[in-house]
């Protein structure tokens, strides 16, 4: 999985480095901003109980909204109007690369179920994958880097606070790796199920079915095929989505216990 997971980052690479660049950009000022916010509570409190004039209080307001202003602006520019940009050229990579190579397999391949599974996916994962593969690598490097500075910061103000900021951390990185794979299992299940609700389509929608649906029953042994497919769906539904919910609400709160030990 982790050769796997290089290997589609070493390809968005060769398609947008600006994309993993700026990732690495947005991520450094999200910490210096996180950094900024708690030395100003730092050094503001200290300037009140010191009685420092209020020259030094608004010196230490402005640059607290300047640096502020200075992270939503390069957040903001990179995530509504570069990323797009980069997403819709990795995407067309991806694509070109897949119908080159689709070009290439013989048509008797798309009538066996396991190819025709991957081939799904391989054009699904065009749509999905990377940007999925770019949120994760966005947020574990966020992480990672915000986990960095507020040890940093905190050594410098309380160091008692480090073990529990560090605590929250390791709980939310464990929840991030599981819940990938929950997610990745989850769509490989859904696959197969949407592999027969596409063969139903297909039914209805081919001339050469059409005398059959009227002559015949097919309608009704599709209909009873798609509650069957539908009932399947429910269950890798009742089985997965809990775990996934699970996971997801032990790195939420992970993350809202960090911040309890960063404040």
């Amino acid at each position: 999985m982790i050769k796997n997971c290089l290997y589609m980052y070493k390809k968005i690479w060769g398609y947008s480095k600006l994309r993993i660049i700026l990732i690495f950009v947005v991520a450094f000022f999200a910490a210096l901003n996180t950094c900024t916010d708690l030395l100003f509570f730092k050094f503001m409190i200290e300037g009140i109980s010191e009685h420092r004039s209020y020259q030094y209080i608004l010196v230490l307001i402005a640059i607290r909204l300047g640096i502020l202003l200075l992270m939503q602006c390069v957040d903001n520019i990179s995530n509504t109007v570069i990323f797009p940009f980069c997403d819709l050229k990795i995407k067309k990579g991806f694509s070109i690369e897949l119908y080159k190579k689709v070009k290439d397999i013989d048509l008797i391949g798309f009538d066996n179920a396991k190819f025709y599974d991957k081939y799904s996916r391989a054009f699904n994962e065009t749509e999905y994958r990377a940007t999925g593969m770019l949120q994760t690598l966005s947020y574990v490097v966020s992480v990672t880097v915000q986990i960095i500075v507020v040890v940093i910061t905190l050594a410098y103000i309380n160091p008692v606070a480090i073990l529990i900021s560090i605590f929250g951390a390791l709980v939310t990185a464990w929840a991030n790796v599981v819940n990938t794979k929950a997610v990745y299992n989850y769509d490989l299940k859904k696959t197969k199920l949407f592999r027969g609700f596409e063969y139903i389509k297909r039914v209805f929608y081919i001339p050469e079915y059409s005398k059959d649906i009227r002559m015949t029953h097919l309608d009704q042994v599709m209909y009873k095929k798609f509650d069957r497919l539908t009932s399947d769906n429910r269950q890798v539904v009742k089985e997965c989505a809990p775990k996934i919910a699970a996971v997801a609400i032990s790195g939420s709160w992970a993350f809202n216990f960090l911040s309890v030990g960063v404040t």
